[in-house]
């Protein structure tokens, strides 16, 4: 199934914008050297998600985020990791 069509949709956003943005966001988390809190719609934040962990942006397709949860992103011994997801 090809993620732009089922998240992005015909005439908005390509899914190459929203890695962009979402490459931007994490390079500006790890400039600012302490915890980052952000609240957004899933799209992006799955979005954000795979770009942490230098994944393709069609990864995101394969990542369920439900709504009002809390997930952790941060720097692991071994690059960049997923430590919390959907946690209510």
């Amino acid at each position: 199934m090809d993620y732009s069509s089922v998240v992005f949709g015909a005439g908005g956003e390509s899914p190459q914008r929203a890695y962009a943005r979402a490459k931007e966001f994490s390079d500006l988390a790890v400039r600012t050297r302490g915890p980052v809190l952000a609240f957004a719609h899933g799209h992006i934040l799955r979005a954000i998600t795979v770009a942490w962990m230098d994944l393709e942006i069609e990864a995101a397709a394969r990542v369920v985020l439900d709504v009002a949860t809390i997930s952790i992103l941060r720097d692991g011994d071994h690059g960049r990791v997923l430590q919390v997801w959907n946690s209510l």
